[in-house]
């Protein structure tokens, strides 16, 4: 009896080795020799029938099909920049513009920031309302009312797991009629967002 109890223990803990091993994290592949452009161009585009104008980094091109992958239930629209570097082993925008759109009564409609950020899907804010309460507050002027940001972990699980931490800007506009949207970047740093928002708006 003692002989099987001891092979089954046995078995139970390489099955916990190999399962620890499966989800050992590997550095993320997408780390390295990111270059982005010291200039930037206003660049437009639609966003859930309103047009949207923002200053972007000359490096990351002009916005993508939609089909490229960014996942989120609660998305009405979204505009998608290419990776920087490409070639990476997954899908890795460096710049998405999402909004939920307009609520039949007014307002931003609910996000759906509880979904889990997990082999391309994302959550998605309705408003600076849905952000962690740790968000931070990011200076801005009209148009824009209000916008805070916060990192999200974001985890990446093919052959190999990794995790790699995006940058989440979301912003509430002056005028109700605009929505909310929010900017999801990786590998733009802060004083590039704080002109990018500086450059926003939205008709």
């Amino acid at each position: 009896m003692v002989g099987i109890a001891g092979a089954l223990a046995l078995v139970l803990l390489l099955g916990a080795v190999l399962v620890v091993r499966w989800v050992t994290f590997s550095p993320d592949p997408s780390g390295k020799d990111v270059a982005l452009s010291e200039t930037s161009t206003v660049q437009t585009f639609a966003l859930a029938g309103k047009t949207v104008s923002l200053s972007v980094p000359d490096s990351a091109g002009t916005p993508q099909a939609q089909t490229l992958p960014y996942s989120a239930t609660c998305v009405r629209d979204r505009v998608i920049w290419q990776a920087i570097p490409q070639g990476s082993r997954d899908a890795r925008p460096l710049l998405v513009v999402a909004t939920t759109g307009v609520a039949a009564g007014g307002g931003p409609a609910p996000g759906c920031p509880k979904e889990g950020a997990v082999n391309g899907r994302f959550p998605g804010w309705g408003s600076t309302a849905e952000a962690p309460a740790d968000a931070r507050a990011v200076a801005a002027a009209a148009p824009i009312q209000k916008a805070v940001r916060f990192p999200v972990a974001y985890t990446q699980c093919t052959n190999e797991c990794y995790r790699r931490t995006y940058t989440v800007t979301v912003v509430d506009f002056v005028d109700p009629a605009a929505g909310s949207l929010w900017i999801q970047s990786w590998g733009i740093p802060d004083e590039r967002l704080d002109a990018m928002l500086a450059s926003l708006r939205v008709s």
